[in-house]
């Protein structure tokens, strides 16, 4: 069994080497190129790019989306960096499927580096080309680029804030409130006027009734008043009030 195992390792380990060694002679036969003559190309490269007229082939049309956004690119770059002076140096960069020379070139307005992607037949593809920024510069537009999205985001966040609040007024308007009910004022009993006091006659004051009696049968009949068959009968006496006989 150990023997087994150690022939099934040693087999993968010698079909690992033998890939490995394939994918090497296939990289170094994908890339076979002389680097001077490549580095000397990426200068005509550099000098035909400077020399083509980016605007007029934008402005004829005819280009898919790919190569329009190429020859933007370089339009805008080239503005910006100006003329052509001189190449500060260049470089050869190998990738997966194609060979990359990198050149970095003074211009009026600063530098700019230009990337000329070469395939295996040793034709240009395509390139790029981008101004060339130093650290700070690469920081300070990195933080230009943080603050104008986190702006951007607050920026919805009120927006959507907004909205939101308009839609609740929009809708608490059309939802029609009760009339709130109107409180009843209570009214204040009106006050009863007291009865006048009435002053009744002690029961064992017979004598006085009887005078009291006399005088209004002898009133009537002096005034022709008939005076009842049964007589009078006193049911109670009131005291007038002597306040303005005292005061006299």
């Amino acid at each position: 069994m150990k023997k087994r195992m150690t022939k099934v390792l040693t087999l993968l380990a010698l079909v690992l080497v033998a890939a490995m060694s394939l994918g090497a002679v296939a990289k170094a036969d994908t890339f076979s190129y002389d680097p001077q003559q490549l580095l000397k190309d990426g200068e005509g490269y550099t000098a035909a790019w400077f020399n083509t007229d980016f605007d007029g082939i934008l402005a004829a049309g005819g280009l898919d989306a790919t190569e329009e956004a190429t020859y933007q690119e370089s339009a805008t770059v080239r503005k910006e960096v100006g003329g052509f002076i001189s190449i500060e140096n260049g470089r050869i960069i190998e990738s997966e499927d194609a060979v990359k020379v990198e050149e970095t070139v003074i211009c009026e307005n600063g530098k700019a580096i230009l990337t000329f992607f070469i395939d295996e037949n040793g034709e240009l593809t395509t390139w790029t080309a981008e101004k060339y920024a130093t650290l700070g510069e690469k920081m300070a537009r990195a933080g230009l680029n943080t603050l104008i999205g986190i702006s951007i985001v607050f920026l919805s966040l009120i927006f959507i804030s907004l909205v939101i609040v308009a839609m609740g007024k929009i809708l608490s308007g059309t939802t029609k409130k009760a009339p709130a009910p109107v409180a009843s004022t209570p009214v204040a009993p009106v006050p009863v006027p007291a009865a006048p006091a009435v002053e009744e006659v002690p029961a064992d004051d017979t004598e006085l009734i009887a005078v009291i009696t006399a005088a209004v049968a002898a009133y009537m009949e002096s005034e022709g008043e008939e005076v009842p068959a049964d007589g009078l009968r006193v049911r109670s006496i009131r005291r007038k009030n002597q306040g303005a006989w005292k005061r006299a």
